[in-house]
């Protein structure tokens, strides 16, 4: 084998060239999670909006006047609270007649008392018979008649009991169709309606809002959006400003089946736990969301 005898050697400096050749063509592709690249199934969404989950405008179910509304912009109430009343004194006296009829049984006692006097009298003719003839068989039919009649007058009885029983329902219906209650917890953001005016059925009286749930929403390419499928975790990053200590996390819960037809992009958005109130609905944030593994 030649050996090279010169110095430097001609050999060395190849090897090193081919060396500094590599590192420069590493340097320029990028290795994978390094030189400012997306680590690996990672995802990155620019530009997304931020906006509320738990957002409604209540209403009234009916016409009327308003008797109360004890909140105003600002309050926190409750889910379920009881946030706007009409004047309800006629469908409450209504439903206190229905309450008093369906707890009265008295029709179905009498038709039993009176059943009970027919069926008496029925066996008393039947058993004087047994001797001799003293009733009829006219007079027997009669009755017999007489029963029937009796123990259809209970059930009709049964059946009127019934009837004031759903009639009790509509008028509690009617009753709790005079209030208003929040769908769930969260601030008075607008009043429309003041105690002592009209409604109408329909007609907006409060918007309530809670920023404890909030949607990021963004746009992706189709490409990136195959990858990706309700489930998958998402990071949260606010644009312009410094990332949080405590970086919010959640859901991606929508991925849109159809395509922008001027952008060839696809819609998606994700749920954000923000208990801790650190985003703000309007706000411009960059989803990090990591593929699973298909």
């Amino acid at each position: 084998m030649a050996v090279c005898k010169s110095f430097p050697c001609p050999c060395a400096n190849r090897r090193v060239l081919l060396q500094c050749l590599l590192l420069v063509t590493m340097c320029h592709w990028g290795t994978p999670g390094v030189f400012g690249q997306e680590p690996k199934g990672e995802i990155l969404v620019r530009h997304c909006t931020i906006s509320l989950i738990d957002h409604v405008t209540l209403a009234a179910d009916r016409a009327g006047i308003l008797g109360q509304v004890p909140f105003e912009e600002g309050d926190e109430v409750a889910e379920k609270a009881l946030v706007a009343q009409l004047i309800n004194d006629e469908a409450a006296a209504r439903l206190e007649l229905s309450v008093s009829a369906a707890e009265s049984d008295i029709g179905i006692r009498l038709a039993e008392k009176t059943r009970d006097v027919a069926e008496a009298e029925l066996r008393q003719a039947e058993l004087l018979n047994q001797t001799r003839q003293v009733y009829t068989e006219f007079e027997m039919r009669r009755l017999r008649l007489t029963l029937d009649q009796t123990i259809l007058e209970r059930e009709k009885a049964v059946h009127e009991q019934r009837l004031k029983s759903l009639e009790q329902a509509v008028a509690q219906a009617q009753l709790k169709s005079h209030d208003v209650v929040s769908t769930f917890g969260g601030m008075v953001v607008r009043v429309f309606k003041k105690r002592g005016e009209a409604v109408q059925q329909g007609e907006p009286l409060l918007e309530i809002a809670s920023d404890k749930r909030l949607r990021i929403e963004g746009y992706l390419p189709v490409e990136e959006a195959r990858l990706l499928k309700p489930g998958d975790e998402v990071l949260v990053e606010l644009d312009g400003e410094t990332p949080a200590k405590a970086p919010v996390r959640g859901r991606l819960r929508f991925v849109d089946v159809s395509v922008q037809r001027v952008t060839q992009e696809v819609r998606i958005w994700a749920e954000v736990d923000n208990t801790d109130r650190i985003l703000k609905p309007g706000q411009q944030a960059t989803l990090r969301i990591k593929a699973a593994p298909r």
